[in-house]
């Protein structure tokens, strides 16, 4: 350790609002944000909700999202499409895949069944066959529409 390590070594802050452990006082608002105060959210909705053509009735909120709409859609700015359609639509769903052979797959999922209630497994590898056997019959319909 530095020496300027260890002159602190097992002193708190000096700081009018802190106990000798470093924890605040009792009767210390604590920091943060005063009371009365307006968060940043709350300023921004307000400040889109603020009307600005009466006459139109369009608030900052119209205008903003006229704006966005242009960038996206006039300039085709991808990043501004692919924001939009996050929020449209929602973020994707990962995909999860298994890179193992089939009989590796089957033999890993034994390994974890084996200390499984012998009816949950009967209901698990009946429900993988229902599974496997509606894939069979996707793959076959495939084959005699090709």
């Amino acid at each position: 350790m530095t020496e300027d390590t260890n002159k602190n070594e097992g002193k708190t802050p000096e700081n009018e609002y802190l106990d000798g452990r470093g924890k605040f006082k009792e009767g210390n608002p604590g920091g943060g944000r005063p009371k009365g105060s307006v968060s940043i959210t709350t300023a921004l909705k307000q400040e889109l909700n603020k009307i600005v053509d009466p006459e139109k009735k369009k608030t900052n909120l119209h205008l903003f999202i006229a704006i966005l709409l242009k960038q996206a859609l006039k300039d085709g700015d991808y990043n501004t499409q692919k924001l939009i359609m996050n929020y449209v639509e929602g973020m994707p769903k990962q995909k999860m895949e298994i890179d193992a052979p089939p009989a590796e797959t089957g033999q890993a999922v034994d390994n974890l069944l084996k200390n499984v209630n012998p009816k949950t497994k009967e209901q698990f590898n009946a429900l993988v066959s229902q599974i496997f056997k509606g894939e069979d019959d996707r793959s076959g319909d495939n084959e005699t529409n090709a």
